[in-house]
């Protein structure tokens, strides 16, 4: 018997094992972590008043416009508001909304849309 036909035996052999027991291994199902809505809305408010537009933009008046329950346990999407310097011109003040997802007590998807609350009006000294 050569090197290489003994290596071929091992490799069939090997691969015969992983067929035989890939069926006995069983995937272990995880419980879901309970996190109450109140601690989830905590995460949701943390998360948005660490954001960097509520921070270096002058972010206020945080308010939590709405609660969706999720088709799923422990799973809620918090969706906030809040003013803001605007981005393109500090003269102006923009309404940000974000959406925060949070499943099981960690932030899963954050959706953001920021649109002006004072437009500027043509003309005006603020440039």
């Amino acid at each position: 018997m050569t090197i290489l036909s003994a290596a071929r035996i091992l490799t069939v052999g090997f691969l015969v094992l992983i067929l035989i027991f890939s069926g006995c291994i069983t995937p272990v199902s995880r419980e879901p972590v309970p996190v109450s809505l109140e601690e989830s809305r905590e995460i949701a408010h943390d998360y948005v008043t660490s954001m960097e537009e509520f921070r270096d933009y002058n972010g206020k008046n945080l308010t939590l416009v709405e609660t969706v329950t999720l088709r799923c346990p422990y799973c809620w999407q918090f969706v906030y508001t809040f003013e803001m310097a605007s981005l393109k011109d500090p003269v102006v003040t923009d309404l940000a909304t974000i959406r925060v997802t949070v499943i099981e007590g960690t932030v899963r998807d954050v959706s953001a849309a920021y649109g002006s609350l004072t437009p500027r009006i043509p003309g005006d000294a603020g440039g």
